[in-house]
């Protein structure tokens, strides 16, 4: 298939990843980030909540803090996550959410993962409702 150019390989840091067709090159690389599981934990925390403090984040993971502060700066690297510091609390938001969302969406199946599933569905479920409540109530 890759000969043919159906999917292309990309080697990364300790892995090689496909790609069915090509994406631009923000979203692969916020495909690459969400492809691993731990990184893609963190996003949906912060996506399901709109923001996370860092400890909430350690708490939700039950990961150590060394390695979720790992995971968080590999995320502010790529910048996928933004910080913002309030007083002594380090506040972390998406920086596009509207990408990390499409990508969750359109590649779904290859997580592998329920908590994306059950916010893509409810994530669906919204769209339409609010689709039909602007049906109902033209402005």
């Amino acid at each position: 298939m890759m000969k043919r150019n159906i999917i292309i390989e990309e080697k990364a840091e300790h892995f090689t990843q496909y790609y069915c067709k090509p994406l631009e090159p923000e979203d692969k690389k916020v495909l690459s980030v969400l492809r691993q599981k731990k990184s893609r934990s963190i996003v949906m925390i912060i996506l399901v909540n709109k923001k996370a403090k860092y400890g909430f984040i350690v708490q939700t993971l039950k990961l150590s803090p060394p390695a979720i502060s790992f995971y968080l700066k590999y995320l502010l690297n790529k910048h996928i996550i933004e910080r913002t510091k309030i007083g002594y609390e380090n506040i972390y938001t998406l920086k596009d959410q509207d990408r990390i969302e499409k990508i969750l969406i359109t590649y779904q199946s290859s997580f592998f993962d329920t908590l994306v599933d059950d916010w893509a569905s409810a994530w669906i479920e919204n769209r339409f409702d609010k689709d039909e409540l602007n049906e109902e109530n033209p402005e």
